[in-house]
């Protein structure tokens, strides 16, 4: 969260939270992180785990997963029915990398969290791995 130790008048985090909540992808969410510490100087470690869970939520929609459980080490994604990725290339990633990968029915991906880092991190830095590896690239804008 966004303490208030951190940001002490109440409408400034209220205005920040509502421009994190309307943030459609990680440069916005980069923005606003950016502009929070121009204005009140380093994030403290709850308003920097607020962030790393947002840019998760980002990631979890984009992949199409429903649920995200972390058990111990191990972390689970509930792939979503209507998932923008395809199947194989689930089947594919997982063959791949069998150490990294397991997949479960009906579309669970579970995979281990590295040691020495917070969950949120950790979970973020996955996301980021598997959106470039299950995801096709956006195509580039044309020059025109």
């Amino acid at each position: 969260s966004i303490t208030e130790f951190y940001v002490e008048d109440m409408p400034m985090r209220i205005y920040f939270y509502r421009k994190c909540a309307r943030a459609a992808d990680e440069s916005v969410l980069d923005g606003i992180r950016g502009e929070m510490v121009d204005r009140f100087g380093p994030l403290p470690e709850e308003t920097g785990r607020f962030f790393h869970e947002l840019f998760i939520r980002l990631e979890l929609k984009r992949l199409g997963i429903g649920r995200l459980t972390v058990k111990g080490s191990a972390l689970t994604l509930q792939f979503e029915s209507n998932s923008p990725v395809p199947p194989d290339r689930l089947v594919a990633l997982v063959r791949r990398r069998p150490t990294d990968f397991k997949l479960a029915p009906p579309m669970e991906l579970i995979t281990s969290l590295p040691r020495g880092k917070e969950a949120a991190e950790s979970a973020q830095l996955i996301l980021r791995d598997l959106r470039s590896a299950l995801l096709p690239a956006a195509p580039e804008p044309s020059k025109t």
